[in-house]
């Protein structure tokens, strides 16, 4: 699939699903019953955030038939929240492909932030509408979907607060937690992880809220990386600012958080990590900018680049800044 045209992104996004493909085999059967309950309870909370999913009983179905659990190594049992959440992916190829056909691996990341209530809504929708449309999904790319990374935040917060929070129920912002050892890592953080050590993915896309633009982190930013390299992000990055119907501006000296997936996956794994910033967290904007950014989303996982992921050796960071920046108010 080459770049895609905002008028094609609004047909797809707008065109009846009816294509149906089996992606990925279900998770674990003992599972199956966990993952309907928490799509049932994802569904409550989001309507009660104003931004209501409105997903029929045959779509919920297959999303939850569609998910897939990981096996932790530690506990020899499925990746959960604290809480007994369960942390689910989708495996999402190309239609009719084989092993052979698949360049590059793209992770998605969503949810890990609950209180960022528009985006989380785009990233359920965007995963139905590319299980059930062929025409969206990017070709040679297997995509690693991840809708909600902080489950437990989202609905515990939800249902007691009446309001979702940014952290999990202890308090903490995940995304904050990817360089903490072992012992102090969180399930979530830990899921992510493993799925990033099972499929090596070459580029990582996370959707959050409330800046409006595109941020990358990754070896391109890197003072000595490649010209051709440094040339195809900006390419990725101008195709997903245009290919919404309406603009994201890109960032160019944000930077990263500690501990966040920007600075992780980016400078510590040296993949190349995309985050797509909507300009509202709100619930009551969240179908108006999946009409104006889903296509952007879309886009993000079909990066026009050709190199394999860089090996961890090829750049030496040590010694020089990591780029990161300070913690701004409320992020």
């Amino acid at each position: 699939m080459k770049f895609l045209k905002p008028a094609l992104v609004a047909l797809i996004m707008l065109a009846g699903l009816s294509t149906k493909s089996v992606l990925a085999a279900p998770g674990a059967p003992l599972e199956q019953d966990s993952i309907r309950k928490l799509f049932g309870q994802v569904m409550k909370v989001m309507e009660a955030m104003h931004a209501p999913l409105q997903f029929s009983q045959s779509q919920l179905d297959e999303l939850a038939e569609n998910a897939q659990s990981l096996i932790d190594p530690k506990t020899k049992k499925p990746f959960r929240a604290r809480h007994g959440e369960p942390l689910i992916y989708y495996v999402i190829d190309p239609v009719g492909s084989c092993s052979m056909d698949i360049k590059r691996t793209v992770l998605f990341m969503g949810g890990i932030h609950p209180d960022e209530v528009s985006p989380l809504y785009t990233s359920f929708h965007a995963l139905y509408m590319l299980l059930e449309n062929p025409y969206a999904r990017p070709e040679n790319t297997r995509v690693i979907y991840i809708p909600l990374a902080n489950p437990e935040g989202l609905i515990e917060s939800g249902t007691r607060l009446k309001v979702t929070t940014r952290e999990n129920s202890e308090g903490k912002d995940l995304n904050r937690g990817f360089e903490e050892s072992d012992k102090k890592t969180m399930p979530e953080v830990a899921f992510v992880k493993a799925l990033i050590a099972k499929y090596n993915p070459s580029h990582i896309v996370t959707l959050h809220a409330p800046y409006g633009w595109l941020d990358y982190d990754g070896p391109a930013k890197l003072p000595h990386a490649p010209a051709d390299v440094k040339k195809e992000v900006e390419e990725w990055e101008t195709q997903v600012s245009r290919a919404g119907a309406k603009p994201l501006p890109v960032a160019k000296d944000f930077g990263s958080y500690r501990g966040s997936m920007g600075n992780y996956g980016g400078y510590r794994l040296h993949k190349h990590v995309l985050t797509i910033e909507y300009p509202s967290t709100e619930g009551r904007k969240a179908e108006e900018e999946w009409r104006d950014y889903g296509g952007s989303l879309i886009q993000s996982l079909n990066p026009p680049m050709h190199n394999e992921p860089t090996p961890p050796m090829a750049y030496d960071v040590s010694g020089q800044s990591l780029h990161l920046r300070a913690s701004m108010p409320g992020r």
